[in-house]
């Protein structure tokens, strides 16, 4: 017995050893399918960028060139300008890939020609270890069987396989792109309710689901576009508007999701995986297994759908997109003809050698008598609607080792964006110093004109300025709601009744810091709310305006640096490491502190007075000079702490401490409110602006604050342009430049350009413009005009011609030229000859009449007149 019992548990354990020795071995398998995978999406990125010729249009302007013809406006040549060859559909992913390319290191076979040894072949016999056998009573048994299902599965030395496969993402249908806006978010709108709508697809809608819901195909696709949105409203869909399909509606959009059991909140924010549909009012099992392959949310939001699907779903849906919506084909709604539609796309697509384009897919779209959608059509390689071309793809790996399987999935991009913020080049940075002599707004004045002559050239898309001088306050306002709504309707009395004057004297404006949980449906929401008089803004913009500088936006200076937070946490890394960093900006007059956490924003903003011009002042003091002579010293010689070697600049020093203890005592309590307020304090400092550059200062800083401080250091693809001596003062202005590339819910919405003085640089662009506009149209005139002569005058030249060789075969044929066409053609079939008056008839309508002529009685007998007797 006890034998038994011992063999019997050392046979599990063998097996259990095996069982975990595999799953590793199949785990790794995955991820080498997973790797292959990505290297070929490697090639296939190459093979997408690389160009080609196009032979008809170059044969075209050649043959216009040769015989003086001018090229048909609006031909179609069919020739992609890319390759659209899909390598990943062409080549299969698994373990023999690259098997010839990898020796194998595993058991030795003896060498049947002589005593050597040899690699173990595929079509070796099977060997198994005798220490290894398995007792199970059956001849070649699981020990045979498994040795050799690992031997056929081989993969260099180790034991397993692989195979990858490969799925565009692009080619779906992409849902994100609903919360767009405009004619990409109508036409997602418009496919969508054409795939759910399907008379296929009926069933989906008639049965309620374990919630107890029914859904309609309209519903769902509201219930999705307000998942991810930023309002907390529900939509309204009106898909025959092109500029507004998704019109903000009243209703709350979370009042489905408060029946569900457990209920939950709206996410408003992208999507995480395609899983998350399942969250979605309207969204089951049924749906999921219907449309679950023909939605996608991991591309990018504005990526096109790829017209070179295989699926014939997605196939008829992207003619839908090129078809004209405005004149929409009856046809389209035929299964019959859309399917011979689909069948010539794939046939065009066969015999297409560099692959099927956009314009291609137009082309064929077009042949069929379908009208073409006018904003596709005018700009194929540029238009909104459809793509050739996919950078989204999804790879599934399944490895295998032994009996064990494991699966690996991954969503990757050719462009290495997924998941990363908007990509951003800094182009060129400058900075010119007011002067400290003068009235304010000359020297500003001044001081933007020195500032526009060093700009480079070129066209700037837009002005992001931070309010100067200490002129803006702030405050700091709870709410127990966070709707937009509702939060304007309340500001202003909010706002009104902590100001010394009143509401209608000022511009305000406000930014959500946070939002927790009130009990209710809506969140409570926290508030920073910045205040400025009229009358300064007014002054502002008028000294910019002069100068023709038109801010888009105009921000807070410490919520610029929201920016930084959420677009570039990397920055804070190694200070206060998942704690609350505050970012210190000391200019010369004006500090700004900006309080939150790296990925997440700015909790916290103020401005106050103070900074480099106090240590100007008591440095002056000190050694009893002009405030311009200690200022030149300090950017020449100041040093703080540790830096500060000498007599005289440990004098300074010290001067400098007393200087800046008025930014210390705004500091302090600054920090103190906002952990008052959050219940977390403030485990670390950057220093950023012009004063921060004096060494030593964050040394001091840090034993006066008691926490560790740094001076913020920009990315490094920025040290081209910006010298690290002056990336603290360049901070801010890099952080109101990445304003551009900001976007979604926790991106800095903080504008004071409202009301009357809301931006007005569209009309006044175009207005500036006008006179390059009517130039332009002068000249496609003259070129009209130009294109028309040449082309009266190519065909006056192919009349002359036609006329000559008309007159050469009417006077070998007729003995006369005639240059008259129609005449030409009358004489040449006898019309106006002697014979035409003769009626035109045939032996055999001869035949027949004379035979109707013959009475019934009158035999009648036919004979044969030899040939040449009359």
């Amino acid at each position: 017995m006890a034998p038994s019992f011992f063999r019997y548990n050392s046979r599990v354990d063998l097996q259990l050893a095996a069982n975990q020795r595999d799953e590793v071995r199949a785990y790794y398998m995955a991820r080498s399918g997973l790797a292959l995978g990505r290297l070929l999406m490697r090639f296939q990125k190459q093979v997408d960028q690389t160009p080609i010729p196009n032979p008809m249009a170059m044969l075209g302007q050649l043959g216009a060139a040769l015989g003086g013809q001018t090229p048909a406006a609006g031909g179609q040549a069919f020739q992609p300008q890319s390759l659209n060859i899909q390598l990943w559909k062409l080549a299969r992913v698994d373990c023999h890939m690259l098997k010839g390319l990898v020796k194998s290191d595993g058991a030795q076979a003896v060498d049947d020609s002589g005593g050597g040894t040899r690699s173990r072949l595929e079509n070796d016999p099977v060997e198994v270890d005798p220490k290894f056998q398995m007792d199970d009573g059956e001849e070649g048994g699981a020990a045979m069987q498994m040795a050799s299902q690992m031997q056929r599965r081989s993969f260099g030395g180790f034991e397993g396989c692989f195979l990858a496969t490969i799925t565009d993402e692009e080619e779906k249908l992409n849902v994100m792109r609903l919360n767009t806006g405009g004619a990409e978010a109508q036409a997602t709108a418009a496919r969508m309710m054409d795939m759910l709508g399907d008379k296929r697809f009926e069933f989906l809608w008639q049965q309620d689901d374990a919630n107890h819901v029914r859904s309609t195909p309209q519903d769902t696709v509201i219930a999705l576009k307000d998942w991810a949105d930023e309002d907390p409203t529900q939509s309204a869909l009106n898909p025959k508007d092109p500029t507004n399909p998704f019109a903000t509606g009243f209703a709350d959009e979370g009042s489905a999701y408060s029946r569900y059991e457990p209920r939950y909140e709206v996410k408003n924010a992208r999507f995480d995986s395609l899983d998350e549909l399942y969250r979605i009012h309207g969204v089951n099992d049924r749906f999921m297994a219907a449309f679950r392959d023909r939605l996608t949310v991991y591309p990018d939001i504005n990526s096109k759908p790829n017209i070179n699907t295989d699926d014939p779903i997605m196939l008829g849906l992207a003619i839908m997109s090129a078809a004209d919506p405005n004149r929409l084909d009856p046809r389209l709604t035929d299964p019959v003809f859309l399917n011979e539609l689909i069948s010539r796309i794939r046939a065009a697509r066969m015999f297409s050698f560099f692959g099927m384009s956009v314009q291609d897919f137009v082309g064929v779209v077009e042949q069929a008598g379908i009208a073409v959608n006018p904003a596709i059509k005018g700009n194929v390689a540029q238009n909104r609607y459809l793509g050739d071309k996919s950078k989204t793809f999804t790879i599934k790996s399944v490895g295998e080792a032994g009996s064990v399987q494991k699966t690996l999935t991954a969503v990757i991009r050719l462009d290495d964006g997924l998941g990363k913020p908007k990509s951003h080049t800094t182009q060129a940075f400058a900075e010119v110093r007011r002067a400290q002599e003068g009235e304010r707004p000359e020297t500003l004045r001044a001081a933007v004109e020195e500032l526009l002559q060093k700009m480079p050239e070129g066209h700037v898309d837009q002005v992001v300025i931070a309010l100067p001088g200490p002129s803006l306050t702030t405050h700091a306002v709870s709410l127990p709601f966070s709707d937009a709504k509702r939060v304007e309707a309340t500001l202003p009395f909010e706002v009104g009744s902590q100001l010394p004057f009143d509401i209608s004297e000022v511009v305000y404006d406000y930014q959500v810091v946070g939002q927790k949980d009130s009990g209710g449906k809506d969140k409570a929401a926290d508030l920073l709310v910045g205040v400025v008089r009229k009358e300064e803004l007014k002054s502002l913009l008028e000294l910019l305006t002069g100068l023709q500088v038109d801010p888009r936006v105009i921000t807070h200076p410490a919520l610029a640096y929201q920016n930084l937070f959420i677009q570039a946490p990397g920055l804070f890394e190694g200070v206060g490491e998942g704690g609350t960093v505050a970012v210190v900006d000391i200019g010369h007059e004006r500090t700004s502190v900006a309080i939150g956490r790296p990925g997440q924003g700015v909790e916290f903003a103020r401005t106050f007075s103070g900074g480099g011009r106090d240590l100007t002042r008591a440095l002056a003091t000190e050694f009893q000079t002009t405030p311009a002579e200690a200022h030149q010293w300090k950017e020449a010689h100041g040093a703080m702490a540790s830096a500060a070697q000498g007599p005289d600049a440990e004098r300074a020093a010290n001067a400098f401490v007393r200087g800046l203890q008025q930014v210390l005592r705004e500091l302090r309590p600054s920090f103190k409110s906002f952990t008052a307020r959050t219940r977390r304090p403030v485990t670390a400092v950057v220093l950023a602006g012009g004063t921060a550059r004096m060494p030593g200062l964050a040394e001091q800083l840090s034993k006066d604050l008691n926490l560790p401080v740094r001076v913020l250091a920009l990315p490094a693809d920025s040290a081209g342009k910006i010298p690290a001596s002056e990336a603290p003062a360049a901070a801010q202005a890099y952080a109101l430049a990445m304003r551009g590339n900001a976007a979604g819910a926790k991106a800095p919405r903080f504008n004071l350009r409202r009301g009357e003085f809301a931006f007005k640089g569209g009309y006044d662009y175009v207005k500036d413009r006008l006179g390059l506009l009517a130039s332009f149209a002068v000249t496609l005139l003259l070129l009209l005009v130009a294109f028309g002569v040449v082309r009266n005058t190519v065909l006056a030249r192919r009349e002359a011609e036609v006329d000559a060789v008309l007159c050469k075969t009417t006077q070998r044929i007729l003995g006369t030229c005639e240059q008259n066409y129609d005449r030409a053609i009358n004489m040449l079939k006898g019309v106006e000859s002697p014979a035409a008056a003769l009626p035109s008839m045939s032996a055999v309508n001869l035949l027949a009449e004379i035979t109707q002529r013959v009475p019934p009685e009158v035999p009648v007998r036919f004979g044969e007149t030899p040939e040449g007797e009359t």
